[in-house]
């Protein structure tokens, strides 16, 4: 019997760039460097961002109800109209769940779950008791504290650029919550992102909404590790994914 798929990329955040198209799929590009050239796929979200079995049974424990929270708290964000950033007042509940939905972001992708997994087999732990720890790593309080003491914003751009997603979309530089520069960006669909960073910072959020489309998407191409996702094949130029492309090596 197969594995049930799970998706390190959740299907109702993927369905952000699927919705409004007429056969609700999306695209998915893989680059390769040698040609120069990004051949697209129409998928539906289902049939992407996946490994079988690769959480066990915390799929169902733990993932599963965090993304379905998560999806209620974008739904609520998406429904406020507003060109202007916004800044995000959740209330308690949903200011810790979606400190953990991002935390999560970070230690769900396949690379990451393999290096937990390998680290507590050295110490003569079964992966699949390994995989039980994953909740407690991306719960951790001192993690979460951190996280929620940074100002949120949720902001609708205004340009007819579109922004992009791939299969590992956090944006995280530098790699630590407490640095006072640290910033956190994910796209939330072809027009919205949610930024975390110190106050101080926000006034960095450039005033041109296509500038800040264009270092959105060159943030996420350097984070690609195989697919870029987007919401048609237009979306972004051969081009830009060329230039962006070149500077991973230097990520």
């Amino acid at each position: 019997m197969k594995q049930p798929k799970d998706h390190y990329v959740p299907q109702f955040y993927l369905k952000r760039w699927s919705q409004n198209n007429p056969d609700q799929r999306l695209f998915s590009g893989r680059y390769f460097p040698d040609r120069k050239k990004t051949y697209w796929t129409p998928h539906a979200p289902a049939g992407i961002a996946y490994e079988r079995g690769l959480y066990g049974e915390i799929e169902e424990t733990f993932f599963k109800p965090l993304d379905n929270d998560a999806a209620i708290i974008l739904n609520r964000l998406e429904s406020e109209d507003s060109v202007s950033p916004i800044r995000l007042d959740l209330g308690e509940k949903d200011h810790n769940n979606w400190a953990i939905f991002i935390l999560g972001l970070i230690i769900r992708m396949p690379d990451k779950v393999e290096f937990i997994q390998n680290n507590f087999e050295t110490i003569g732990v079964d992966k699949s008791i390994a995989r039980d720890q994953i909740q407690q790593i991306i719960g951790n309080e001192r993690a979460v504290k951190d996280l929620r003491s940074l100002t949120w914003m949720f902001v609708r751009v205004n340009t007819n650029l579109e922004l992009i997603t791939c299969d590992n979309p956090l944006v995280f530089k530098p790699n630590d919550l407490s640095d006072p520069d640290c910033v956190i960006i994910l796209p939330l669909s072809p027009k919205h992102f949610f930024i975390a960073t110190n106050q101080v910072n926000i006034n960095r959020l450039g005033k041109n909404p296509r500038k800040m489309v264009a270092n959105i998407n060159s943030e996420i191409i350097k984070n690609v590790n195989r697919s870029i996702y987007a919401k048609n094949k237009n979306s972004i130029e051969d081009s830009f994914i060329i230039k962006h492309w070149r500077s991973k090596k230097d990520t």
